[in-house]
């Protein structure tokens, strides 16, 4: 076989394959993110919103667990991935400015790890909601949409 057009070929299994393992991690990994939160008492994480002014820090705190927790099994599920993703995409993106932007600077000298991560999850989220969960998804199998 043409090693160059093993490495080009396209394949729609492939593809869909591929957004079926990016699924199962990113959505997999949020959902363990929510779920740490609420282990850990999401009040813990009201009074760090609070200290760093943000409005309704217990509403806050309840939206982004919640996002996370259930909008990354959906995800991970291929349930509803569109809106779910727009979600977390949000809810990711407030992180990224509230949180980490000041970490960018520090990208390329190991220190900038904690923005690296979640505006990484910005971008993948946003392929969700653009291209939906692929053919291996509940989305297909119930409502035969992707």
């Amino acid at each position: 076989m043409d090693f160059m057009k093993l490495l080009t070929a396209r394949s729609a299994m492939l593809d869909d394959l591929a957004l079926l393992a990016l699924r199962l991690t990113s959505g997999g990994y949020l959902a363990l993110h929510g779920l740490s939160k609420l282990r850990g008492g999401v009040g813990n994480f009201a009074t760090g919103l609070a200290d760093k002014g943000f409005p309704l820090p217990s509403v806050m705190a309840w939206s982004a667990t919640l996002s996370e927790l259930l909008g990354g099994l959906l995800v991970a599920l291929g349930l509803m991935v569109r809106p779910a993703a727009v979600s977390l995409a949000i809810t990711m993106l407030v992180a990224v400015l509230s949180t980490h932007a000041h970490q960018v600077k520090q990208l390329g000298s190991g220190g900038g790890v904690g923005f690296e991560y979640p505006s990484l999850l910005v971008v993948v989220m946003l392929l969700f909601a653009v291209s939906g969960p692929g053919k291996l998804s509940l989305d297909q199998r119930l409502f035969d949409r992707t």
